[in-house]
């Protein structure tokens, strides 16, 4: 068989699609699969194929605006160029929306098969993660005021639609979008699998002796509590009220600290909600995995305030590393954590709620903070989810099964 993964080099390297991709191709390496990834907006100047170890890169150079999908006449006719058709091909989609590129890869390709896999849906950014308010805005899409309100959010829905209409198989991450993919969107139960991100283990205990080693040389106090952000610093990830309730936290608990490590999108509000406790904050920028796990290593807290996630690769390695978590119920993580048991979770509110919203926020952080009990029972938990649920071994065991079928 052969597997076409398709990936856009620029912004995996910024966010979990990168991450899945390498967990991808581990889960495949044992199944007698022949890979390939096909890169768009690769670092190469100009196309070209090449062979790394035990897989194959088809490489296109960066398009003119990074939106690949809509050069889909050009790509197909490279495709034709150099791949074949046959019943034993596979094209793996990561990337919405891409309902053009899809038909004409179907097109050219008959034979083979096509598999896409939801990493984020176009609705969820703008609604913040309010899957009610999503489904609500489909039924009534028919009224005037909701069709002229949401016009956006409904034209992506009906592309995605036709997006999953094309596939022959879907990959969703968590139980919600399972049960949208069937209750709104209308798809066939057994076009579906439910697969979550998995990654290898890669945690070893450490002692308070190297904590004290690593904060030493990170210039970071020994007694020094540590409150770690992992991802992109957006609002939907949650990061204005993160800031927002850092402040009320650190008028109860000064001797802590709130590291951000992730790429700056919304930079001027970013620094302006921080600009009053600036000596209590930590941006990193994007920073390579070895780097973050020092962080890791030595943070006391993990913190989870996205509105909206779909398998969180950040939650994931935060389970893994064994971290207090402290995390929203939002799209996506509330089928990752149960409340008091692998995190304390705090129920997202809006409109008139959310200043109570960051108060509750703020109290779990100081909870944690507060009471060792708490933190090591909700490390503990953390661990043994990870261990159950997110190991690679479980991704690598249900991509098997899809291959299979």
């Amino acid at each position: 068989m052969n597997v076409y993964i398709i990936d856009e080099f620029v912004s995996s390297q910024k966010n979990g699609i990168g991450t899945f991709i390498n967990e991808l191709i581990f889960s495949l390496r044992n199944l007698k699969l022949n890979i390939c990834i096909i890169e768009f907006n690769s670092n190469e100047k100009i196309f070209c194929i090449k062979k790394e170890k035990t897989l194959r890169k088809i490489c296109f150079p960066p398009f003119p605006d990074g939106r690949f999908p809509r050069y889909y006449k050009t790509i197909d006719k490279f495709f034709r160029l150099y791949i074949e058709d046959s019943q034993e091909n596979v094209f793996m989609f990561n990337h919405s929306p891409c309902e053009k590129f899809m038909e004409a890869v179907k097109q050219s390709f008959p034979l083979s098969k096509m598999v896409f896999t939801i990493h984020d849906m176009g609705w969820t950014t703008t609604l913040l993660g309010d899957v009610d308010k999503y489904k609500e805005i489909v039924l009534k899409r028919r009224q005037r005021k909701i069709k002229d309100t949401y016009d956006y959010i409904l034209n992506y829905f009906d592309e995605e639609r036709r997006m999953y209409a094309i596939a022959d198989k879907i990959v969703c991450l968590s139980q919600g979008t399972y049960n949208l993919l069937i209750d709104t969107y209308k798809v066939k139960q057994n076009k579906i699998h439910l697969i979550p991100n998995g990654i290898r283990d890669i945690f070893t205990p450490v002692l308070e002796s190297d904590i004290a080693f690593l904060k030493e040389n990170m210039h970071i106090p020994k007694d020094e509590k540590i409150i770690l952000y992992v991802g992109r610093l957006t609002e939907v990830k949650g990061c204005f009220v993160l800031l927002n309730c850092f402040k009320e936290v650190l008028k109860q608990y000064q001797n802590c600290r709130l590291v951000l490590a992730g790429t700056m999108q919304e930079s001027l509000s970013i620094l302006e909600l921080s600009n009053a406790f600036a000596t209590r904050v930590s941006f990193t920028g994007l920073i390579n995995r070895n780097e973050l796990r020092k962080w890791y290593q030595i943070a006391d807290i993990g913190i989870i305030p996205s509105f909206s996630e779909q398998s969180s690769y950040t939650a994931i390695e935060m389970m893994m590393y064994s971290l207090a978590i402290v995390s929203t119920n939002g799209y996506g993580l509330g089928n990752m954590f149960n409340n008091r048991k692998n995190a304390l979770t705090v129920e997202i509110q809006r409109g008139e709620n959310v200043k109570k919203y960051e108060e509750n926020f703020t109290n779990a952080i100081l909870e944690v903070l507060n009471n060792e009990n708490l933190s090591h029972t909700l490390k503990t938990g953390a661990r043994k989810t990870f261990l159950n649920k997110f190991e690679q071994k479980y991704m690598q065991a249900n991509y098997k099964n899809l291959f299979d079928y």
